[in-house]
């Protein structure tokens, strides 16, 4: 079996992403009618449950990825967390594909940024750039 690299669920009537990253990390959303999406295991292992026709409806969308996955899906689906352009807001996951080209170019500079992600900020910095920018 394929390495899990993201382990992720995307509800689009809010805008959110929300990625289990860690073993045991429980990340649950519960729907104004009452029905609810989970998932669990981070890294380490896919647990969900929860109202699975939610996907079949549109209402959720899965965003896990394994390093098996085309490059095109990783490169749209890879997520970052942000606290914004200051670093004062709250953490918020996005696609790394939704950068600006400045924060792409930020990015790029952190020291511990590297392998996939790094790839990833690079590719769509290019992208952007129209060029080999970075």
């Amino acid at each position: 079996m394929s390495k899990l690299i993201q382990n992720a669920f995307y509800v689009p009537s809010i805008d959110k992403y929300f990625p289990s990253w860690n073993t045991h990390d429980f990340v649950l959303y519960k729907f104004p009618d009452g029905r609810e999406i989970y998932y669990d295991g981070g890294l380490s292992y896919e647990r969900r449950g929860g109202d699975f026709e939610l996907f079949t409806e549109g209402l959720v969308i899965d965003v896990s990825l394994i390093e098996d996955s085309p490059r095109e899906e990783i490169y749209n689906k890879l997520l970052w967390g942000t606290r914004g352009k200051n670093g004062d807001q709250p953490l918020r996951y996005r696609p790394i594909k939704e950068f600006t080209l400045e924060h792409l170019i930020a990015l790029n500079k952190l020291a511990y940024i590297s392998g996939l992600c790094k790839e990833v900020v690079q590719y769509w910095a290019e992208q952007k750039a129209g060029t080999n920018y970075i």
